[in-house]
Order: C-alpha cells, then structure tokens, then sequence
C-alpha cells in the first residue's frame, strides 16, 4: 500500500578510529542522509487506496452510479478512462472497477492465468505512474486478461426480482456464443436495458432494450453448468469459493421453461405491464439500431479489405477475420428481427395491435417493405433501404458475415464473390 514503509530508525555506527575518519562519518551521513529521503519514493503504490469496504450501501450506491452514469458515450467523457476501447468483457469488468476507483473500493478478480492468485487494486506493477495513469493501466491490463470465459468466476447467478438483479448486473450468453451486456437498469415493464460491445474494440458502446434471443444467448438450453444468464459481481470474500457457496447464488432463471423464459423473466422483473404500442416501439428501435450499427460493422470489413489490396494482400489472416466478421451480431440481429414479426403476429392474432403510430409502422415495414419515414438506412455500396428491407434480407438469411464479400453480398443483394470463396473462413 502506498505509504506502507516506515522511516528507517536512527542506528548508531562505531567507527574505530582512523586516519581520515572524519572524512568517512561525514560520507557514511550523506549516504544515510540520500536514503532516507529516496526511501518515499521508493515506497510501493497501489492503483488505488481502500478507504470504504463494500456493503449494502455501497451496493446501492454502485447500482444508483450505473443507472445515472454508465451511458454508451461513458468513455468520451473526460477522466483518467477516457478513449479507452473496448470488447464486451471488457466493458463487464471496467464497469466495476471504474465505480471502485472513483470511491475507494477494494476490486479484485481471479487471475485468469491461474494458481489461484487474485488481481486487484493492490498490485503495485504500476506505482512508477501518477494516479490517474495507474486507474488507466490497471483496467488495460484488466483487458488483455479478462474474457467472457472468466466472468463465470467473477459472478453467481442471482435469484430473479427487483432487489437481487439490478443496475451493475451483468448477462452472459453461453460460451458458444462468447457474449456479454452489463445492465444499465431494469425499466418498468420489466425489460432490461443493456449496454454491451462487439469486436473490434472501439470506445463508444451499444444498446439494446431487450432480453436477447433464446437461441444466442442460451443454444445449449438452460443449463446452469453453461453460466449464462443474469449473474452479480462476487465480494472479494468470495471470489475464491465455489459458486453454490457465494452469498446470494440462485438457479431460480434456470428453473423456468425454456420457451417461456424471457416473458416469465419480464413477468417477475416488472412493476407494471407493458403496451402493445410499447412493445412495438422497443422491438422496432432494437431492430433499427441493430441495422444501423451493422452498417458500421460491415463498412469496417469493407475498408479493412481496401487496405489488404493496398498492401498486396488477398485474404485476411485469422485474427483480422474474427476482427471484421459479423456471424454473431447478424445472428443477434435476425433474433431481433424474429421477435419483431412474432410480436406483432401475437398481437393481431389477440386483437389487440390496435391502430397506434408503431402499429402502422410495424404493419406498412413487414407486409409492405416500404418506407414509413421510420429508419430508413443509407447503406454504402447497396443505396438506401427501408428498414422492411432489410428486415426480409435478414430473415431469408441473405446477410452474408463473410468480410471477404462485397457490401452487396454482405447485405444479400447478390452471392457470394470470388475473393470469399478463394480465402479461408475461420
């Protein structure tokens, strides 16, 4: 801890006389002397102090700071974390550690590396830097070591109501699907408000007012044995205990039927129900940004490939592939996509869709793939679609996830190009 060390005590050295010993006490003092004032510098720093221990207090004040706080334009704020970037495990993990710097929190993790060491904010690896630069090395180290494979170790699954999952709970899909979000709050209705990222790192986050689809987050079925689903940080007390001892740890998510689970999930969640005209306004921005942010990812890819013809390059290699391929997101996507169509069938089907502004919208984009003036989507290489367009592409499984295509292929206008077949998927 910073300022652990003590002053050295004053210790008396005999000097037998000699000739030019006065000499030699007055070169033995200065040394002393040079000691003595290096020794603060010298002195280990942690990342930060412990100056408050966690408690029911502090967790509501955590959940309050995420409510208020964690917005997807959080890191182009000023601060020490500012410009960070950052995949979605990342983002599980600094939301955590950013709240405890800012209030003098004890954070550790399980080292992922193994031998059942911890990391924390006591590690004095970067006391050569000032405050500020240690609060910022220490969550960059934090994202060359953590993943989504060690958040399991880090969280319990929690019971299911509004006091146990809160703001600061994180959802984890299965390991097959390699996916976080960390939760802004809960609204209302019941329905969760994620904030995640995707791959490549980048410093702005996503959001998403939904439970995902069952078939990514859960491929393997409600199986406790695969982590995913809504889980808490562990206190550092626990870290080192097996999951069914920490304090709070529950499968009561994974005792609710698969095929009802996200409705059942929003039945227990809610203070209230939720609107026809709510529901279809949720679904159809998720479908919306969903979109959007694919023409962001796909153009990605699509400059990425300018570059490998600049450099002499057909294909690219396995990380920049992982880097640039969208099979996930688009997997995601079209989830949003189903849910939408299936809303909006259930609702027709009750009688109760109603003649709402979201209502016509949803009717005119799924029946008549026309614009509304809702979303339309300037997509480089393709021209300007309504989102009923690209909703149908997607859910006739045109999109191609391949960042070896070309934009037409990669929103399925047309197949698949030369240079896809010819480089290797990974």
């Amino acid at each position: 801890m910073r300022g652990s060390s003590s002053h050295p005590q004053r210790k008396t050295v005999e000097i037998q006389p000699i000739k030019g010993g006065f000499m030699f006490k007055i070169l033995l003092s200065r040394s002393v002397f040079a000691v003595a004032l290096l020794m603060p510098f010298l002195a280990h720093s942690s990342v930060w102090e412990n100056e408050n221990s966690w408690s029911p207090q502090w967790e509501r004040a955590y959940q309050n700071w995420v409510s208020e706080n964690w917005t997807k334009d959080y890191f182009n704020k000023p601060g020490p974390f500012k410009g960070l970037k950052f995949d979605c495990a990342d983002l599980v993990y600094t939301m955590r550690a950013v709240f405890a710097s800012q209030n003098g929190l004890p954070f550790a993790v399980n080292d992922p590396t193994g031998g059942g060491r911890l990391i924390s904010n006591s590690m004095s690896r970067f006391d050569n830097l000032d405050s500020n630069a240690r609060k910022r090395a220490f969550v960059k180290y934090l994202f060359g070591v953590v993943s989504t494979k060690s958040i399991p170790d880090d969280t319990y699954p929690a019971a299911v109501n509004r006091t146990t999952l809160s703001s600061g709970s994180v959802l984890l899909a299965d390991e097959k699907s390699h996916h976080s979000w960390t939760v802004r709050k809960f609204l209302p209705s019941g329905i969760p408000y994620l904030l995640f990222r995707s791959r490549p790192a980048k410093t702005e986050m996503f959001r998403r007012i939904e439970y995902p689809s069952m078939g990514f987050t859960f491929p393997n079925g409600l199986n406790p044995e695969r982590h995913a689903g809504f889980r808490n940080f562990r206190s550092v007390s626990d870290l080192t205990k097996s999951v069914w001892n920490v304090s709070g740890y529950s499968l009561e998510q994974y005792q609710i039927p698969y095929d009802s689970w996200r409705s059942r999930m929003q039945q227990k969640m809610a203070q209230r129900g939720e609107s026809a005209e709510e529901m279809l306004s949720r679904l159809l921005d998720s479908a919306c940004r969903g979109s959007e942010e694919r023409v962001e990812a796909v153009q990605e890819g699509l400059n990425h490939l300018k570059k490998l013809d600049r450099e002499g390059r057909l294909c690219m290699n396995s990380s920049e592939y992982d880097d640039f391929s969208t099979p996930s997101r688009d997997k995601r996507l079209v989830g949003n996509y189903e849910d939408l169509v299936r809303s909006y069938q259930g609702l027709r089907a009750q009688g109760q869709l109603g003649e709402g502004k979201y209502a016509k919208i949803a009717t005119g984009l799924l029946f008549g793939q026309v614009s509304t003036g809702y979303c339309d989507i300037n997509v480089p290489g393709v021209g300007r679609l309504n989102l009923g367009q690209v909703i149908a592409a997607g859910l006739e499984r045109r999109f191609s996830g391949n960042p070896h295509d070309s934009a037409r292929a990669r929103w399925g206008f047309e197949g698949q190009g030369r240079r896809a077949k010819s480089c290797p998927t990974y």
